[in-house]
Formats: structure tokens, C-alpha cells, sequence
């Protein structure tokens, strides 16, 4: 990012019991890091309360006032608590990873009230999911077919304009390619557009990450 300045974007992970956080958020926003990841091992608290403790909160503070991007690695149990939050701080952008891990095989198969947690928190209009780390989710094999019925649900319930593929560098390419990932979206999403899946590879990224 320092080297090609504008051409690449980061997350970055900020530790909310630092001494300045938000100060570090926006140091690392100037180096082209406009996302922070979060999740319930950085506030030492379990799913249902991570959120709670006053430093996480102070996060959606700089988040909603600097317009920098909070990244969840979450998975369903901890949604309530970025329901609850997103409703305090509606104007912060908030992103779900990796489609919630909602189905990550036989560990943690995904159901339908699963999906519709996710799915409900389309109210709040600065929620967005990152569609990837297909590798890590069904059947974990190219074409990667089997996750579509999931990615369609999702993709209703938020639109396009909330919906963004993710490289998830560099783990698409440990055991795959990016390729695969690419085409899931490209050439085998049907019930999307060609606009759809512009702004699903390109758009909504484009305008969380250099917006």
C-alpha cells in the first residue's frame, strides 16, 4: 500500500485496549488500511456480550465519525450484539466476513434460522457481507456450486450494493485460486446480473475501501 498508494487497500487490526485506538485507526486509514478487524477474542468476552465492554464501543465512534469500515469475523451467535450496536451508531460501516462462516461443514453446518439471523440485519443500511472464503465453507471444493442457494439468500436480503467478493488473502490460495472464486461469481451466479456482479467483484468494494 505504501509503495502503489491508491491502488491497494487493508484491514488492520487496532487493539481497542490500546492507549489511542482511534488515533491508530486513522494513522493506519492514512497509510490505506480503510477497514479494522474485530472480533468477540479482542474484547475478552464471549459472543452474546462482546461488544459491551466500553473500548469496543468507542470503536463504532471513530468508525461512524472518520467513515472507516469495522470487519466482523463473527460468526452467528455474535450478531445480536452488531445489531445492537448498529443501532446506536447507524452511520458506522460495519462489514460481516466471510458470510458469517454459516456453513462451515460438518462442525458448523449452516441452518435456516442461521441464515435468516444474518438475513435480518438488513435493516441497518451500513451493513455490508463480504461473499468469500469459499475454500472454508460446504463442501470446500471448486467449483464451490454447492454454497449459490446461500450466497443468493444473502445477496436478496442486502442487494448488491452490500455485497462484496473478497480476495481473503492469502488463504483463496493456499489449497486454490482466485480463479475459482472469481468464476463462482462470474459464471455461475445466474440469478445475478451483469450488474449485479459488477458491483459484487468491483462496486461495493470500491466504495468502502477508496471512497
Amino acid at each position: 500500500m505504501d509503495r502503489y498508494p491508491g491502488v491497494f487497500s487493508g484491514t488492520a487490526i487496532v487493539d481497542p485496549f490500546g492507549p489511542d485506538p482511534a488515533a491508530e485507526m486513522k494513522r493506519l486509514a492514512e497509510r490505506g488500511c480503510h477497514a479494522f478487524r474485530i472480533q468477540p477474542a479482542h474484547s475478552k468476552q464471549p459472543p452474546e456480550t462482546w461488544l459491551q465492554p466500553e473500548p469496543m464501543e468507542k470503536l463504532f465512534t471513530t468508525a461512524q465519525k472518520e467513515q472507516l469500515a469495522l470487519s466482523c469475523l463473527i460468526r452467528t451467535d455474535a450478531l445480536p450484539e452488531v445489531d445492537r450496536v448498529c443501532t446506536l451508531y447507524p452511520e458506522a460501516p460495519v462489514i460481516i466476513d466471510h458470510l458469517c462462516l454459516l456453513d462451515t461443514g460438518d462442525t458448523h453446518p449452516a441452518t435456516n434460522e442461521d441464515i435468516q439471523r444474518l438475513t435480518s440485519l438488513n435493516k441497518h443500511k451500513n451493513l455490508y457481507i463480504k461473499v468469500g472464503a469459499f475454500y472454508a465453507l460446504g463442501e470446500r471444493t471448486p467449483p464451490y456450486l454447492d454454497l449459490l442457494p446461500l450466497i443468493e439468500k444473502v445477496v436478496e436480503a442486502f442487494t448488491p450494493d452490500r455485497c462484496m467478493w473478497e480476495t481473503d488473502c492469502p488463504f483463496q490460495v493456499v489449497n486454490g485460486k482466485y480463479e475459482d472464486s472469481l468464476a463462482l461469481i462470474r459464471d455461475h451466479a445466474d440469478f445475478l446480473s451483469q450488474s449485479d456482479k459488477d458491483k459484487i467483484l468491483r462496486g461495493t468494494a470500491e466504495r468502502i475501501f477508496f471512497g
